[in-house]
């Protein structure tokens, strides 16, 4: 066979400026979808003559299964095929062929798809798009399934925070990653590797029947890039604050306080005691830039009251990477990041355990200072200690 969808660094898309310039306006005008196109391409010797029936049947088919919710578009790769000689001294060379061949690609949108797994975590994502691409093979004389990668169009701000797009897929922004299926004997593995010996009607539809199941399931046992179980966990889990981080917060704190001086409120409760509120929350930072601040020692809040662990957080994406694009159905499409939850840049917290720590501290000095100052006056006017 000369492919194997299980080698994917073989393949590398064709970087001539020119050409990636024609393919792009060819996807984007939607053209291969174009029967006449086709066989104009069939005409100038760029495609095998088989191409016109197979994509015909390919659109038919796509249409019952995903009704318009794919695309499909061209791509030319180099194919680097190596080959072992012996030289007249009996010693092995490899000598390299680069081939440039049209390929075709598949790409299926999912709007709206809920991922689940063995343990019945559920999440539910947007916009997920997954290209199969298919390479005309005349050492069989047939078509083949070489690769199968995906990305997403919409995704939420936690889940650009911890970098998910899918269970099985690496984060990457504007481009298709190689989708994680399983080894040869998982059952959309074996199915792909029998429509790479021989691709027919049947078994192409049922690969893209079964489409739908992988990319709504996460294997657990085939160890995914992120679980869905972590996605609200990590962020609830806040850090761990040691004693030493209380009493390395606090000096600093109290040092800043000294020359940025700031009243608190206080009540009497038995003894006295400081309001959390506003002005504590205030109080207890010594900057309003976050960016001054060991990363564990502040964290997120949510409107209900749930503190959120920012340091479980990664950097989102940056407007370069954002402006990256990939075509679908004559569209350049962007990511874009859904906001679920409140922005920490400017509306960050302290560790409530660091919290607590400087408000007992306070408290207990305040209430010291108190019970010395009684135990002065009783001494002047009586004469003796308590």
């Amino acid at each position: 066979m000369c492919y194997s969808f299980f080698i994917l660094h073989t393949m590398e898309r064709v970087t001539n400026k020119l050409m990636t310039d024609w393919l792009d306006a060819v996807n984007l005008a939607q053209l291969p979808k174009n029967i006449h196109w086709i066989d104009n391409q069939i005409k100038k010797g760029r495609i095998n003559k088989k191409w016109h029936n197979f994509l015909l049947f390919t659109m038919e088919s796509l249409q019952v299964i995903y009704p318009d919710k794919w695309d499909i578009q061209f791509n030319i790769y180099n194919h680097f095929t190596t080959e072992i000689k012996e030289n007249y001294a009996g010693y092995d060379y490899v000598i390299t062929y680069n081939q440039r061949q049209y390929i075709f690609d598949i790409i299926v949108k999912f709007p709206d798809i809920t991922i689940t797994n063995s343990v019945n975590f559920k999440h539910n994502i947007k916009d997920l798009y997954v290209k199969i691409q298919f390479v005309y093979c005349e050492e069989i004389d047939n078509f083949v399934p070489f690769a199968i990668g995906g990305t997403r169009g919409k995704v939420t701000d936690i889940e650009a925070y911890s970098s998910y797009m899918h269970s099985h897929l690496q984060f990457l922004v504007g481009n298709f990653y190689p989708f994680c299926i399983g080894d040869r004997e998982s059952e959309f593995g074996a199915l792909m590797m029998e429509c790479a010996d021989n691709l027919t009607r049947e078994n192409f539809q049922a690969l893209f029947y079964m489409l739908e199941t992988l990319v709504g399931w996460e294997s657990l046992e085939g160890v995914p890039f992120y679980k869905i179980g972590n996605l609200n966990s990590n962020e609830t889990t806040l850090p761990v604050i040691l004693e030493s981080d209380n009493k390395s917060y606090a000096e600093k704190l109290f040092e800043y306080r000294q020359e940025n001086r700031m009243d608190i409120n206080w009540k009497y409760e038995n003894e006295v005691k400081i309001n959390d509120d506003e002005t504590f929350e205030e109080y207890i930072k010594f900057s309003s830039d976050i960016r001054e601040y060991v990363q564990s020692y502040i964290v997120g809040r949510l409107t209900n009251g749930d503190y959120v662990n920012l340091s479980k957080r990664k950097k989102l994406p940056t407007q370069t990477q954002l402006d990256r694009t990939f075509i679908y159905n004559g569209d350049n499409i962007k990511l874009e990041i859904v906001t679920t939850t409140e922005s920490f840049v400017n509306n960050f917290f302290v560790h409530p355990n660091i919290k607590k720590y400087i408000k007992t501290h306070l408290e207990n000095e305040a209430n010291n200072h108190i019970k010395r100052s009684n135990r002065e006056k009783r001494i002047s006017k009586f004469g003796y200690p308590e």
